[in-house]
């Protein structure tokens, strides 16, 4: 993929959509599911990233995340810790609520 952009004089990168995970949490936790997509970026590592972002306590801006790794898995399995460690930091699992996430625009996922 780098040689095609290469040759693009008005493109600097192309990334390709490799997966697209649906990620179902525990039963308590309040929203029922999620997506990852899995980019392969065009210096052949993967990146991860969450349809999803909890909300920032004090600003209420979203806390966008990813996950990078050399294979598929390793970036699905890093942005979905990457998600997780955003939200306990911060919100405590006990006063979540759907409103505290923020989602991202249905057709990039």
């Amino acid at each position: 993929m780098t040689e095609l952009s290469e040759r693009m004089e008005d493109v600097i990168r192309i990334d390709r959509v490799v997966a697209i995970f649906e990620v179902w949490p525990r039963t308590d936790f309040p929203i029922t599911k999620f997506k990852v997509k899995v980019l392969q970026r065009a210096d052949a590592k993967f990146l991860g990233v969450p349809n999803a972002a909890i909300k920032n306590a004090v600003t209420g801006n979203p806390e966008w995340t990813s996950g990078m790794g050399d294979s598929i898995e390793e970036a699905l399995k890093d942005a979905i810790r990457y998600f997780f460690l955003e939200v306990r930091q911060n919100r405590s699992d006990d006063s979540l609520t759907e409103n505290d996430f923020s989602w991202a625009s249905p057709e990039d996922f």
